[in-house]
């Protein structure tokens, strides 16, 4: 009997290890933050993925092996413990965020500051909106870490050699 009561509480012990924990609610590797409300999350174990609903005025996450959502008019910073990592910033918010082996998306009217940890990293960034891409030495503007979709124009690589933007100076 008691051997089984052990067992039991090392596997309930384990399945607490695996997923995302912090302010909002998290379940089975996903975690949300309410819309309005200030969060922090960190990644015990892959999968990770974060929403932060909205009008977020302070939303820091850990992903892994997942998708970091920060939602219309947040304020957001996403990195990323292991790859694939996907970020995407919605409407008319700033964020910044890490990328590895994925997809980081600006959508309309935000600020945005990628890092791309692991290539390929590709981004997009919609009208009205501004980015930066940080990029591993030698890789910006190549297939390793590229902006695919500039609505401002054509991207512009920087004079470092190791950003890309959109919309915005070069840092």
């Amino acid at each position: 009997m008691r051997i089984s009561v052990l067992l039991i509480g090392a596997v309930v012990s384990l399945l607490g290890v695996v997923g995302c924990s912090g302010g909002g609610g998290c379940h089975d590797g996903t975690c949300g933050c309410p819309t309005g409300a200030s969060c922090q999350f960190h990644c015990t174990a892959p999968p990770c993925h974060v929403t932060c609903e909205g009008d977020n005025p302070d939303c820091e996450a850990v992903c892994a092996n997942g998708t970091c959502i920060c939602g219309s008019g947040s304020s957001c910073s996403f990195s990323c413990a292991a790859p694939p990592c996907h970020v995407t910033c919605e409407p008319d918010s700033s964020c910044s965020g890490v990328c590895a082996n994925g997809q980081c998306v600006c959508e309309a009217g935000s600020t945005c500051d990628f890092t791309c940890l692991t290539s390929p990293c590709h981004s997009t960034c919609a009208a009205g909106a501004s980015c930066v891409v940080h990029c591993p030495a030698a890789l910006a503007g190549t297939q390793g870490c590229d902006i695919v979709d500039c609505a401002a124009g054509a991207p512009v690589v920087c004079p470092d050699g190791a950003t890309t933007t959109c919309g915005a100076a070069c840092p």
